[in-house]
């Protein structure tokens, strides 16, 4: 997902088949939930435009693969990571 907060654009990735830690004795045995990651879409002064095809998360300008962590895997930007953007998630109670 590509969109803006209060002014700076970011992008959110989101990975299946994570399972969660907090609803049973190990993480394994945690219900399927996934996860999502905040990144700035900028690398190198150039901003990236980001879609998901086929479970595959692309950049439009250079048709890079990056995985759900940020780093790009494949094409022109391998190796290259994204600046994350600080979030924290907190259960309902906190």
């Amino acid at each position: 997902m590509n969109d803006s907060v209060g002014g700076p654009s970011v992008v959110t990735f989101w990975q299946p088949d994570v399972t969660s830690p907090l609803d049973a004795t190990t993480v394994p045995g945690g219900r399927v939930i996934g996860s999502a990651a905040g990144f700035s879409p900028l690398l190198n002064g150039e901003q990236l435009t980001f879609s998901c095809n086929e479970g595959a998360i692309t950049d439009s300008e250079t048709d890079s693969t990056w995985g759900a962590l940020g780093l790009a895997t494949v094409a022109l930007l391998a190796g290259k990571a994204l600046a994350p953007v600080i979030a924290i998630k907190h259960p309902w109670f906190s």
